[in-house]
């Protein structure tokens, strides 16, 4: 049995477990006795999914005891994945008290045979239609020249001419007259000699001559010779043709030359190709182009269109066989030509096709206007793309064209025809719903509803409408027309989507304007308080009482700048210092803040890249990133126990990946965000996640979930990440969690090593300024305190409130003054002109942009002009010192 090619098994019952199975499963199965026997179930794996149903209730009948002595069905192999054939005998196997314990079994692989019955069946299938078919006599004869095969064609066609009934088992020569016995006999005794006859044979019928060519080939079983097989194709039309061509070839070139109606002529080549060879010059007047240069090109090259239609191989039938083919119309556009046109072809000669047109536009043109004022009301239903029916007061169904069965009734699988009442092929759940509708159009009233209908490929939208049909004042049914409006129902929701993402493009522009600007005023007046603050404590005595409220109004002012700052950075317009940046190094330098400002209840997981990563950025800005968005995360996790995870790494993001982030709609991007290498950072955490009314305003200001004053740090996020080209991708469910994935264009400058940050305390050398410095600024706390500033370091301060007046001071003084700390925006004139003007009077004049604006910004008019130096207010006397110390100190480069 080991050695068998059929599978032996037995199998015990009623568990349905194999306590022996032959090797020979694994080439029927592709999978071994040990598999089977391990896992019994693999047998119904094995089972092709056409089989499943009729195996399974086999199986049902085994496992009874019950089973069928043996059936067939298909596998497919569990290595190979081919399709096999299998023939299954079951002997079912009883113990002494006469219960079944066991069945015992063979499985034979039967593909080969399956297959060769097919193969016979179709071939069988395949000659009984070709025979029948073709519009040619087709007959055979044995060696006794008695018919044993012949299609209808010649039963019907071609042997009526001998008045004699055909029957398998007449002889061909015994009915017909002596000389037509002489003249076939030796036709058909070479054939059975082994020799292929071809011949023309004319015989006449009801007072007409028809001409056949008649071939007749030897039938062969087992290299014997056993009958003759004949086919016989009526040329008569042919004959006469050519007959007619070699009687008048001249007359008929004069008529090509000179009729009225288009000539083609076309030669069929011996490789299949029809060949352009001529035209009249009519042709080339109905069509408007000269038709010579279509000589020598086939006709799938002059004519494209005419590729995809049926008619080049209609041409190289005529021209083969002689055929006249005809047609109403033939349609035609390309390039110049353009129209419709009745046909005609037929056999000019051997193998040449004559085609003759007549263009038929302005005739079709009125039948078609005609025929659209009176064609058959029903012919239009048909051919619309719309489902209409109509149904009798007895919601049988009177009309329906078959668009509305396929759309809606075979949605639910469900087939209807005229007759049957609708009601009752409808489900249970829509049967009263469409009553309702049917009884109120019953009721003479007219109206429309908008349906979905769900679909396995998904749900569509069809718009009904109902209309009573009324005879002599009374309604004797409804019509009812169903339209698809999936594509405009899809069409109003991306409208829809489209004017709230520019509604919510618009309100973020515009919150992003008014976010640098009142930032912009704010920092002025904060320059005012930090600055009088900070002289103020600068004169008092460091164990003076109101030391202390001094420096609450300078803290204080300083968190108002802060706040300030992540105003500009929600509006891109936040302060950045660029410089290469290692993402993991960065992370690393904020861990010991991030532990301190998250619950202890959370835990901090870190997945660093394995590859260094490098952006260009400000370090303190994309901290401030990092800390929001580890804050955030850890008061969504709150008081239960959770992970942050805090992941690097680098992907690249094409345009469909950029579009899935949505980030372009929220920051309002002027430019597209480029494709390419980014460097991500990941924060995602074990939360409470988010629900969709909280993501679409997540990065709002002011908008929060928290309590009242909170909300502004997203929203700096969001400015951030713009300001650094960047963006955002967030993944949030409710219940799951929150991701943050925040993407930086991948640094590719060099290695991004970052340089000595230098220390930000200055040190107090008892260093003095000399000469004058002018102050231009329209804000006076500003003005006020830089003198203060100024004065201490040693300099003559002048002020000017505007931009006019700084330039008249500046001519008036230009020989003393040495500086001048200039305003970005002033009345008058702004900071970019009074610098132009103030160069050209003293060109070494050393000049410090002041602007409540980030440095990028405001320095933007000035790049190559020699501007000296930028401070951002709100500053304190300790940048201005470091600023006119690194800029007024001897040996100090512009």
């Amino acid at each position: 049995m080991d050695n068998a090619q059929d599978m032996i098994y037995r199998m015990s019952l009623p568990d349905g477990l194999y306590e022996y199975v032959s090797p020979a499963s694994t080439n029927l199965f592709g999978y071994t006795p040990e598999e089977f026997i391990q896992k019994p179930i693999l047998i119904k794996k094995a089972i092709h999914q056409d089989w499943q149903k009729y195996f399974e209730d086999q199986w049902v009948a085994l496992l009874a005891g019950d089973m069928p002595p043996l059936y067939e069905y298909q596998i497919v192999h569990g290595k190979t994945g081919e399709t096999r054939w299998l023939h299954q005998r079951n002997v079912l196997v009883k113990n002494e008290a006469g219960q079944p314990v066991a069945i015992e079994g063979i499985v034979t692989d039967i593909t080969d045979r399956r297959q060769n019955e097919e193969a016979l069946r179709q071939s069988e299938s395949n000659l009984s239609s070709l025979i029948n078919n073709r519009n040619e006599s087709i007959w055979s004869v044995d060696r006794d020249f008695n018919y044993l095969i012949f299609n209808d064609y010649f039963q019907e066609d071609y042997f009526k001419t001998f008045k004699e009934e055909l029957r398998k088992g007449l002889n061909a020569l015994d009915i017909i007259s002596p000389e037509l016995r002489a003249f076939w006999e030796p036709k058909y005794k070479s054939a059975l000699k082994g020799n292929r006859v071809v011949f023309e044979f004319q015989n006449e019928s009801e007072g007409e001559l028809h001409h056949f060519e008649i071939t007749l080939n030897p039938t062969f079983i087992d290299n014997e010779v056993t009958g003759v097989s004949g086919i016989s194709m009526e040329i008569t039309d042919r004959k006469q043709a050519e007959d007619s061509l070699r009687e008048s070839e001249e007359r008929f070139r004069n008529i090509v030359t000179s009729a009225p109606i288009g000539i083609f002529i076309y030669d069929l080549k011996d490789d299949g190709k029809l060949t352009f060879i001529d035209s009249n010059q009519a042709a080339s007047s109905i069509l408007g182009v000269d038709c010579s240069k279509f000589v020598g090109m086939t006709i799938e090259e002059a004519f494209p269109p005419l590729t995809e239609t049926e008619i080049p191989d209609i041409y190289r039938e005529v021209a083969a066989t002689g055929k006249i083919w005809q047609t109403e119309q033939v349609s035609y556009k390309h390039e110049e030509i353009e129209g419709a046109y009745q046909v005609t072809a037929f056999r000019g000669a051997t193998n040449r096709a004559v085609i003759m047109f007549q263009d038929i536009t302005l005739r079709k043109q009125a039948e078609d206007e005609l025929l659209e004022k009176s064609a058959n009301m029903s012919a239009i239903i048909e051919n619309t793309a719309d489902s209409i029916w109509t149904i009798n007061r007895s919601y049988e169904v009177v009309y329906m064209n078959s668009v509305w069965e396929a759309a809606f009734f075979a949605s639910f699988g469900i087939h209807i025809e005229p007759g049957h009442v609708v009601l009752d092929k409808l489900p249970d759940a829509l049967r009263p719903i469409w009553k309702e509708r049917y009884d109120r159009a019953l009721a003479n009233e007219r109206f429309d509803i908008i349906e979905e209908i769900p679909l396995d490929t998904g749900s569509v939208h069809v718009e009904v409408a109902f209309n009573p049909i009324v005879v002599n004042n009374s309604v004797v049914g409804v019509s009812v027309f169903g339209r698809d409006v999936t594509e405009r129902k899809e069409a109003e929701k991306k409208r829809l989507l489209m004017e709230q993402e520019l509604l919510q493009t618009q309100k973020l522009e515009s919150l992003g304007v008014l976010a640098g600007g009142i930032a912009h005023d704010f920092n002025n007046i904060l320059m005012g308080i930090l600055g009088y603050a900070d002289l103020a404590l600068s004169e008092m005595d460091p164990y003076e009482t109101s030391r202390e409220y001094v420096k609450g109004i300078n803290d204080s002012a300083r968190q108002a700048a802060d706040l300030v700052k992540q105003m500009l950075a929600y509006s891109g317009k936040g302060k950045f210092s660029l410089e290469p940046i290692n993402l993991n190094h960065l992370i690393e330098d904020t861990v010991q803040m991030l532990t301190i400002s998250i619950s202890k209840n959370v835990v901090l997981k870190f997945n660093y890249s394995s590859e260094p990563g490098f952006l260009e950025g400000d370090p303190s800005q994309l901290r401030q990133i990092i800390m929001n968005l580890v804050i955030n995360a850890s008061e969504a996790i709150g008081k239960r126990s959770g992970v942050i995870a805090v992941t690097t790494g680098s992907m690249y993001c094409d345009k469909e990946y950029i579009d899935s982030t949505g980030f372009e709609t929220q920051v309002s991007h002027k430019e597209r965000i480029a494709e390419g290498m980014y460097l991500f950072l990941e924060i995602s955490d074990t939360g409470i996640g988010m629900k969709k009314s909280t993501l679409d305003r997540l990065f709002e200001p002011f908008y929060t979930t928290k309590y009242t004053g909170r909300g502004l740090g997203l929203s700096a996020v969001l400015g951030i990440v713009r300001g650094h080209h960047g963006m955002i991708k967030i993944y949030s469910e409710e219940g799951k969690g929150t991701s943050f994935k925040v993407l930086f264009p991948l640094y590719g400058g060099d290695d991004g090593q970052k340089a000595p940050t230098e220390t930000t305390g200055v040190i107090d050398d008892g260093w003095q300024g000399e000469g004058t410095f002018l102050i231009a600024d329209d804000e006076e706390a500003v003005r006020t305190v830089g003198k203060h500033m100024l004065k201490k370091l040693g300099f003559e301060v002048l002020t000017a409130d505007d931009g006019r007046i700084a330039v008249e001071l500046f001519k008036k003084h230009a020989k003393d003054i040495v500086g001048v700390l200039l305003d970005l925006t002033m009345p008058h004139k702004d900071g970019a002109q009074v610098f132009q003007e103030i160069r050209q009077i003293k060109p070494d004049v050393k000049v410090i942009l002041s602007s409540g604006y980030n440095e990028q910004d405001a320095t933007q008019q000035f790049v190559g002009k020699g501007l000296a130096g930028f401070i951002q207010k709100p500053y304190v006397s300790r940048d201005l010192v470091k600023k006119i110390k690194e800029i007024m100190r001897p040996g100090n480069k512009d």
